[in-house]
């Protein structure tokens, strides 16, 4: 029996389903294809973020502790 054969002897709310269901497998199928073949552009997001504090790259006074610790364990 072919599974064309199997799915028109469901009920009908089922055989939606199942169609719902191969709708959404092939459009996963399809968007993972296209992520794999897609290159990166390194940088394209560059100027995005305008909202960046001027303090970004400082260490956070929170860890102080712990990377003094860390200091002392090397």
């Amino acid at each position: 029996m072919t599974l064309e054969e199997k799915i028109k002897k469901l009920p009908p709310e089922l055989q939606q389903e199942t169609e719902d269901f191969v709708e959404f497998l092939l459009k996963k199928n399809v968007s993972q294809d296209q992520s794999e073949t897609e290159e990166r552009n390194l940088g394209s997001l560059r100027g995005t973020v305008e909202n960046m504090a001027s303090d970004f790259d400082e260490p956070l006074t929170e860890f102080e502790d712990y990377m003094a610790k860390e200091k002392a364990d090397k």
